[in-house]
């Protein structure tokens, strides 16, 4: 039986010194390289004339994907945006807010305050967070992360039984970027 072993001039032999062309496996890397580019463009000249049902079938993937990044801005612009106009509704005065003889039921200026930054200021740790998170994870489990973690948050303040749940809610709604 004959062992492998690893002499100086097979090693010599395998390692390119600077005067030869860059190759790896038999390839020419810079030719390699060329070659890539030119199917590359040519991919993307066939890809924009597909006509719309056959780019449907083709990247039914692509389609999900960009759906679910679709509904981050849905989502922020319920937490963000939306919730803010509820203060006029009489409903939502009633449920949070507190009653006044001759007023009515009305949600106090801190309340309100507290309620209408409280978005503003978990997008702020939110952010800070995010950017460790997307360093360690990478953007798609992050933002998938922060997707369900929104869906979670907004179940908290869809059942907010009072001003103090609802504004946690709020919170944590501005968390997942």
């Amino acid at each position: 039986m004959e062992k492998n072993t690893l002499t100086a001039s097979s090693v010599a032999d395998a390692v390119p010194t600077p005067l030869e062309p860059k190759s790896t496996y038999g390839f020419n890397e810079d030719l390699y390289s060329n070659q890539l580019t030119e199917i590359a463009k040519s991919g993307a000249e066939v890809e924009q004339h597909l006509p719309p049902l056959r780019a449907i079938k083709a990247y039914p993937m692509a389609i999900v994907w960009s759906l679910v990044v679709s509904m981050c801005v849905i989502m922020e612009g319920y937490d963000t945006s939306l919730i803010g106009n509820f203060f006029a509704y009489p409903s939502f005065a009633q449920k949070f807010g507190t009653y006044t003889p001759g007023v009515g039921y009305q949600l106090s200026a801190a309340w309100q305050a507290g309620f209408g930054n409280a978005t503003g200021v978990g997008s702020f740790f939110g952010v800070i967070a995010n950017g460790y998170l997307v360093g360690w994870f990478g953007h798609k489990r992050v933002l998938i992360g922060a997707l369900f973690a929104m869906t979670a948050f907004i179940f908290i303040m869809f059942f907010a039984q009072n001003i103090q749940m609802l504004t946690a809610g709020g919170f944590l709604c501005g968390l997942p970027p």
